[in-house]
Order: structure tokens, then sequence, then C-alpha cells
């Protein structure tokens, strides 16, 4: 038993010496540490496999050897108990689908701890042997079915043989409902009586299953021993298993803190934390780790503000303040994913340059953009100005801010100077300038075509014309017309414009329902 105990300690303790030495203080695993480690569980399996051929020596299993099952100095609860792991065979193989064993005293073997097994030639199953007593009645018959049942026959034979030292008679001499058990007369072994002889039917619908056979003998056999020195090991398995156990925890404790920080590393928050769970919170700086993945975990689930804040307070454990950052980026992703676009531009450009950001800026200035000119062109100029501001070096981002504060007031607040701007901002007004505050402004000058007709608006903006129109007291600028005031004070509509661009436009006459294109005179 010394040298049992000292090899599985000694397994132990080597074991756990690699496992904890196999990474950094901080649980960290380097490319030496995993070699390490791969060389830790290589130690610890010669160990181990040295432990287990100590045991054997000591008294395991060891070598099987033809048993004389017969012998008369084991007492019938150990024979028993000592047939339960060849039960368990071939329970185990009906289990596979296997049975038709040759199951009788011959084929039994027994090993150094004084249980019985079959032989392995014994478990081929199929057609085997006639075994006179232990064989079923179909085996002498090619028309029967053989099945499980028929193992279960021979079982019950092999039973009432090693307690009796008989078998039954062959079953093709036995009648139906002679008892075949008789022999068994000690009280202690009448449940398993009544089982035997249901199992020696020789009708093998009447048999009882294997697990009901084991289950009778289990009632009887309180212990898997057949061997009368069990106090002592008893005390000696406490010995070993008490602190192997012990070691045991401490090794899966190492194994799974060593996970966590594997799994937390790679970014696999989800199963840190389920690593952690066998981890207790005074372990090593298991505490803080599992703040860390709690964070990485809210992190995944999309709670960035969350996530930020607890990388935040964790300082420099770990890679938290890049965690910080990664948060706020994921955060602006989602943020990018919704159309959210200004808001997404703001927090990328706040963690520029990390990760792609310069690309997502570039893609979200565009986006912007475009959303501005359709603000412009739907005329919502205030949506439009915050739009261009946030990207306002971007293209032509400034001009169209000038242009939109402009257009934005109201036709009695334009003058001249408005008007100018317009036309050095580089944007195409788009026929804006038609606008009641700013055409007489945008038509000042002259205006012809090649058949000789001509506009002309002066700085005082009088009109001088020689295509035909109604002259009244006064006109004024109205809806992109030239409204005239009669002297009835009716008012009349002179002219009607289209801008086509800005040196080009079209001028309706409604005196006589012609249409002009005039050019703008140099």
């Amino acid at each position: 038993m010394g040298k049992k105990r000292a090899a599985v300690w000694l397994s132990l303790a080597v074991t756990v010496l690699f496992m904890r030495t196999a990474h950094a203080a901080d649980g960290t695993m380097a490319l030496d540490d995993t070699v390490l480690l791969l060389a830790a569980v290589a130690v610890s399996a010669v160990l181990i496999a040295i432990t287990v051929l100590l045991y054997k020596r000591g008294g395991g299993k060891g070598t099987q050897t033809v048993a004389d099952i017969s012998d008369q100095s084991m007492t019938a609860e150990q024979k028993l108990c000592a047939l339960q792991p060849l039960i368990g065979q071939v329970r185990a193989m009906h289990r596979g689908g296997r049975y038709g064993f040759d199951i009788c005293p011959q084929s039994i073997l027994k090993d150094k701890r004084g249980f019985y097994r079959l032989a392995p030639a014994a478990l081929r199953g199929g057609a085997s042997a006639i075994r006179p007593g232990f064989s079923a009645p179909e085996r002498y018959y090619s028309d029967r079915a053989i099945g499980p049942w028929t193992d279960v026959y021979a079982l019950c034979a092999l039973i009432l043989w090693l307690l009796s030292g008989n078998a039954p008679a062959p079953a093709f001499e036995r009648k139906e409902g002679k008892p075949a058990a008789a022999a068994l007369t000690e009280q202690s072994l009448k449940t398993l009586t009544e089982t035997i002889e249901k199992g020696l039917e020789l009708n093998s619908a009447q048999r009882p299953s294997v697990d009901a056979l084991l289950t009778s003998i289990q009632t009887i056999c309180q212990t898997g021993e057949p061997a009368a020195n069990k106090s002592r090991k008893k005390r000696a398995a406490v010995l070993l298993t008490v602190p192997l156990l012990l070691g045991l925890a401490l090794l899966i404790c190492d194994i799974n803190y060593t996970q966590a920080v594997m799994h937390a590393d790679a970014g696999a928050f989800a199963k840190a934390s389920f690593s952690l769970e066998g981890v207790p919170a005074f372990y090593r700086e298991s505490d803080a780790l599992r703040s860390y993945v709690l964070a990485g975990m809210r992190l995944d689930d999309g709670f960035y503000d969350e996530a930020q804040q607890l990388f935040g307070t964790m300082g420099d454990y770990k890679n938290a303040p890049q965690m910080v950052t990664e948060a706020r980026y994921r955060q602006a992703a989602a943020l990018m994913d919704s159309d959210a676009l200004v808001d997404a531009y703001n927090a990328f450009t706040a963690i520029h340059p990390y990760k792609d950001s310069d690309e997502r800026i570039a893609s979200l200035c565009e986006s912007i953009y475009k959303k501005a000119l359709a603000a412009y062109q739907a005329r919502a100029y205030a949506d439009a100005i915050s739009l261009f501001s946030v990207i306002i070096h971007h293209r032509q981002s400034d001009s169209y801010v000038t242009v939109c504060a402009i257009l934005s007031l109201d036709d009695a607040a334009l003058t001249r100077a408005h008007y100018q701007q317009l036309q050095s901002s580089g944007i195409d007004p788009s026929g804006l300038l038609l606008r009641d505050g700013l055409i007489g402004f945008f038509l000042e000058g002259t205006w012809q075509d090649k058949a000789g007709h001509a506009f002309t608006v002066g700085e005082d903006m009088s009109v001088v014309t020689n295509i035909p129109w109604q002259q009244g007291r006064y006109y004024d600028w109205r809806d992109g017309a030239l409204i005239m005031n009669m002297d009835d004070d009716t008012d009349i509509e002179a002219f009607r414009f289209a801008y086509i661009d800005m040196s080009t436009i079209t001028l309706y006459c409604c005196e006589n329902g012609q249409t002009y294109t005039l050019s703008r005179g140099r």
C-alpha cells in the first residue's frame, strides 16, 4: 500500500505543479507555456500509468486465470457478489444487441480480486456448443429463436451450480412445471430461488430479464467484494480518496481558471464565464477576471455604455483601456447600422484612428452629404444646414451652409448682397433664384435671342422690352412672374419666367402666348 500511495501522491503533485506553472502570473499563456503544459500532461500520464501498474501488482485486477468456482471456502453471499461483474458483462452485451453466449463453468475466469468473468471466447455469441444442464432448450432446436432469454437460462443454471454444486438436468430431459432450483434451501436465498426457477423455465417467454436477475442478486449481496478483508481496504481507500479529491479539486480549479483566461483573451466571454463557475472567488485573480468577463458579456449583449463603465473601472487590468475603446467602436458601428449617421460620425471621429474608423468616417461623410443634399433639394434648409455643418470640410458643405442660410430668409429680407453671395458660392440654385426676393437681381441686365427679342431689367428694377405686353401703373415680381397692376387696380400676369441655367431662361408672353428662349447678354 505504501508504494501505491506514494505513486498517487507523486503523480498528483507533479500534475498540479506543472499546471500552476504552465501560465504566467496574470493567467495568460504563451507558446512556451503551452509546451510546458503539454509536457505536464505527458509526465502526468506516465506517472498515472506507473500508479496503475503498482496498483495491479498490489492486488488489483491482474491477469485472469481459470477459476475453480466450486470453492467451498466462499460463502453463498461472496460467490454471488463475485458473480456480479459477469452478469454485468452479459447485460452490457444485451444492450448492444448481442446474445447467445457460451455460459458454463468451463467458460468462467476468476481474477485476482476474486470476481468471476466470462472468457473472451465465450463472448462471441451466436451458435455455441451445447452444454448439458446449462444450455436452454432452444439451443437443441434449430427452429427456435435464440435471444437474451437464452443467456438468462444459462446464468440461472450457473448460479444453481455455483451455490449447490449441482447443475439442473439437461433441458430436453426436464418436464414442464417440475422445480429445478429446489436444492437452494437457505432462507436468505428464497427470493433468488424464485428468480432462478423462473429463469430455468422451458418456455422462454416466462423467463425474467437479466436486469431482474441482477437485481435479485444485489438484494442479497450488499457489497462488491467477495473477500473478507474489507475494512482494511476501506481505510486505505479513504486515505487515498480524500487527498486525491482535494488535489483533483485544485487541479480542476486551476484548469478552469486557465481556460477562463484563454477564453477571455480570445473575446469568448460567455465561455470564460462558464469556466469561471468552477473557480472560487478567492482563487488568484478570479475576482478581477470575473469583472472583466462580465464587462465583456455586457459588450457582446449590446450594452455599450455599461460595458464602457465597467471596463473603465479596471485600470490597467489586462487590456481594459483598449476594451473601453472597443465598446465605443461597437456602439458607433451599431449607430451606423441603424442609420443614425451624425451620431455614428461623431462617435467614430472620437476614436479615430481605431481599427477601420478612417474608412467608416469617409463613408459616413458621403452618406451625410447625400442626406443633406436631399434636404436642400426638398427646401428643408434648417435640416440641410444641420447636416452640412457636421461635415463642413467635406466637398461643398461650407458653400451649401451659406446658400441654405440665405435661402431660409424671408423674401423681404433678401438683398443684392445675398444674391451676390449666391452667385459666388459655386452652387447651382436650380431655379431658386426666381423667388420673389431674388428674381429681380437675377434678371438684372439684358436678355435676348437671335431674332432680336430683348428683355432688360435695370439696376432700379425698371423693365424695358420689345416683346408685346400691357403696361399699367406699376408691376411686381410674384411666383416667378411679372405682375402688372392696371389702371382699374386689377393685376394681370404679363410675363412668366422659367430658369434653365444662370445664363439662360424662357419667357412666356401672356399677351401673344409665345415662349422665348433668351440668353444673358454680355
